[in-house]
């Protein structure tokens, strides 16, 4: 790069009006490198699509942008997919969901009939037992966890009145009257 040319005029004279040093530092603006979360979102989306089969020129054809901006999201949602897991945070596994044959109420019985084996990335919808609870990334921390609530003090709870039945209430009323049957 030697040093920057005068601008040319239409008939390729110089053109000595303006001055070559604001020419090039005249430049648009450059818009802000921050990565939003529609953006992250979007990007973190054509990574999954990719891991599963679908090329970057169907990606692009169906987000409407080139093939090179979908290589450029994928291979940013890896390296931030990357640095998150290099912070010390143990990766959550992914379990997949074991819902009941029928209808999905409290009432219905587990849809597995034995234990589900260790390592198995089954959830029970039911029980919510899976293969994975001796994992490290399912560990209660108390740091994290919330209070328990506090329990009633002793005064709040001899305030309140006693649930009587209809029985007991039908009498209560009938010794207010005077009668007692």
């Amino acid at each position: 790069m030697g040093v920057p040319r005068a601008p040319q005029g239409v008939h390729g004279e110089a053109d000595d009006s303006v001055d070559p040093v604001r020419v090039i530092r005249k430049r648009r603006p450059r818009r802000s490198r921050g990565w939003s979360l529609e953006t992250a979102a979007r990007e973190f989306v054509w990574l999954w699509d990719s891991r599963h089969g679908t090329s970057f020129q169907e990606i692009a054809n169906r987000e409407g942008v080139t093939p090179s901006r979908v290589k450029f999201g994928v291979a940013r949602a890896k390296s931030h997919e990357r640095s998150s897991r290099s912070a010390g945070q143990t990766p959550v596994p992914r379990l997949s969901p074991l819902f009941p044959v029928g209808p999905y109420t409290p009432a219905s019985p587990c849809g597995h009939h034995r234990p589900i084996r260790a390592g198995s990335s089954l959830c029970c919808m039911v029980c919510h037992v899976s293969g994975l609870d001796g994992h490290p990334a399912f560990a209660r921390d108390p740091k994290t966890d919330p209070t328990p609530e506090p329990a009633p003090p002793e005064s709040l709870l001899d305030a309140l009145p006693a649930k009587e039945t209809r029985k007991q209430k039908r009498k209560r009323l009938q010794a207010d009257k005077g009668g007692v049957k």
